[in-house]
């Protein structure tokens, strides 16, 4: 397993989430040793920008992650667009690559990703999630549509 000092505190985090909802300042309290830096929050979850072993990841915290896993998992190979790697998952966290989201891409390549994944099913496909990783567009925090999937 890959960032186990991670691990061991996205655990310590889902037994402090079990009793009440931490709230950012405490998490980032925890994350003090990886450099941590707060980069936003969605309907079920918080996201912050760790560093280990050189490179940058997101933490992310909130209900509901097994969910953005499972996309991971399902859309492996079956789309040109990638979805950024996730390294693990537990309960309340999950830990994955940082997207350089502010690096240009020609929008009709753009066009073409979102028009392929909005067809295989998901949404929330908008350039604030989808990021590069080393001149690659990966999406990192889109999910699958309420109806079913074609």
């Amino acid at each position: 397993m890959k960032y186990k000092k991670l691990y061991r505190l996205a655990k310590k985090i889902d037994k402090i989430k079990t009793n009440k909802n931490p709230n950012r300042n405490k998490i980032l309290k925890l994350l003090e040793r990886f450099n941590p830096e707060y980069i936003g929050h969605g309907a079920y979850k918080r996201s912050f920008k760790v560093k280990s072993n050189k490179k940058f990841l997101v933490f992310k915290v909130g209900r509901s992650l097994q969910e953005d896993y499972n996309h991971f998992v399902i859309s492996k190979g079956k789309h040109k667009m990638k979805y950024a790697k996730i390294y693990w998952v537990t309960d309340n966290c999950l830990l994955q690559k940082f997207c350089l989201t502010n690096e240009s891409y020609i929008k009709r390549e753009y066009e073409e990703l979102k028009k392929e994944w909005k067809e295989a099913g998901y949404r929330d496909v908008r350039p604030a999630n989808i990021g590069k990783i080393k001149g690659k567009l990966y999406a990192f925090d889109v999910s699958a549509s309420k109806k079913k999937n074609k």
